[in-house]
């Protein structure tokens, strides 16, 4: 039973495979995927509108265009070895400083 089964889904995928051979469909190719525009960055006003996201996301755009070098030169000039170490008002200095960089 298992076996007559078999070998008729065998003959099908043959026939099916034939026609195909002689008729291939034709296919559009598909479209593109567009990538979204990339959203503003928020510029800051004093250290109370700065999350630590903006900060962390600033640091790591400067960091990944090959700035990582004077990123840590800047944290060592303000004494801190980390952006989470940074006093609030080094944070509004450190924050437009990084977004110069890469802009």
């Amino acid at each position: 039973m298992l076996e007559q089964k078999i070998e008729e889904l065998t003959r099908a995928i043959e026939a099916l495979t034939a026609k195909l051979e002689k008729n291939p469909v034709a296919s559009e190719p598909a479209p593109e995927p567009t990538a979204p525009a990339p959203e503003p960055e928020p510029v800051a006003q004093d250290e109370n509108d700065i999350s630590f996201e903006m900060l962390k996301d600033a640091t790591l755009k400067a960091s990944r265009a090959g700035h990582k070098d004077a990123v840590r030169d800047k944290l060592a000039e303000m004494n801190v070895p980390k952006i989470q170490d940074l006093a609030p008002e080094q944070t509004i200095v450190f924050y437009n400083w990084v977004r110069g960089i890469v802009q």
